[in-house]
């Protein structure tokens, strides 16, 4: 076993790699061209299986969406669940469902952080987020009902974002303070 603190820390590893979204800030959608590769899961579980002897017992997973297809996103959780790995990772909360939900707790993911970048669907349609306002709630809805530690993250500062933007921002914090106690937000300024 790893001697020190870097056993009790979670280990960085990737699953997949890109995006197939393409969100006007974002660069990965401009670097990776909207292409999305998956990792075969059986080179994850014996690679995670690998970083466990050495006494990691949790890892957050890098990939820039976990979520895009819903089979690996189960094989993932089937993995960590026969590991008992404990983990963490980004995902859009579009890709989450009712059920998705129960593979994710009994696969031991402990929180999921989520770009949700903005409270105005017009912001969102703006940067080219593909969803809404009302999808951002049903996936916290869900988060809360199901324990898993949210992580939300929001943008200010867009180019042709105004005063009204800026409010459904404040007003989506407050709906995740109101509905998901579990969860931590995030806020980033647009450079």
């Amino acid at each position: 076993k790893l001697q020190g603190t870097i056993s009790r820390q979670p280990l960085i590893y990737q699953t997949t790699r890109g995006c197939p979204y393409g969100c006007r800030f974002c660069f990965v959608a401009f670097y990776y061209k909207r292409r999305w590769r998956i990792r075969k899961p059986e080179l994850i579980e014996a690679e995670l299986q690998r970083i466990m002897d050495f006494g990691v017992d949790s890892t957050f997973f890098v990939d820039d969406n976990i979520g895009p297809s819903k089979k690996h996103l189960l094989s993932v959780c089937d993995i960590t669940q026969r590991l008992g790995l404990k983990w963490g990772t980004d995902i859009r909360v579009d890709h989450l469902s009712e059920d998705i939900m129960e593979p994710l707790v009994k696969g031991n993911c402990d929180y999921l952080l989520f770009g949700l970048e903005s409270g105005s669907n017009e912001m969102l349609k703006y940067i080219d987020k593909s969803s809404t306002v009302a999808t951002w709630k049903k996936g916290i809805d869900l988060m809360a009902r199901h324990h898993i530690t949210g992580m939300y993250s929001f943008i200010f500062g867009f180019p042709k974002e105004t005063a009204d933007h800026r409010t459904s921002t404040f007003e989506m914090i407050d709906y995740i303070r109101a509905h998901h106690k579990e969860s931590t937000i995030l806020v980033q300024i647009f450079t």
